[in-house]
């Protein structure tokens, strides 16, 4: 009975975490475009903690627009997670 409860268990988070897989991948990509933008925060800061992934990857992606990788490190200081925390290189201004 253990076991046939820890397979269900298991099936569950692992359709929990596609689903959340692909919701974070369409506010990724609603966070390129000014239009979209925030609307795609406000359905990020719904997912919560399964979004830090591809947020940390965005915010340290160089090639992404500007915008989406301010709003991914704005989103990861709000979520205020330990998992969010991101090695940047300073920013010089001059």
């Amino acid at each position: 009975m253990k076991k046939i409860i820890s397979v269900v268990i298991i099936s569950l988070m692992f359709q929990l975490s596609t689903v959340y897989a692909g919701q974070v991948e369409k506010a990724i990509q609603k966070l390129h475009k000014n239009e979209t933008r925030q609307e795609a925060i406000k359905e990020i800061e719904k997912i919560g903690k399964p979004a830090i992934p591809q947020l940390r990857q965005l915010a340290k992606d160089r090639k992404s627009e500007q915008n989406a990788r301010v709003s991914a490190i704005i989103l990861l200081g709000r979520m205020k997670a330990e998992e969010s925390g991101i090695a940047l290189n300073p920013v010089k201004l001059d």
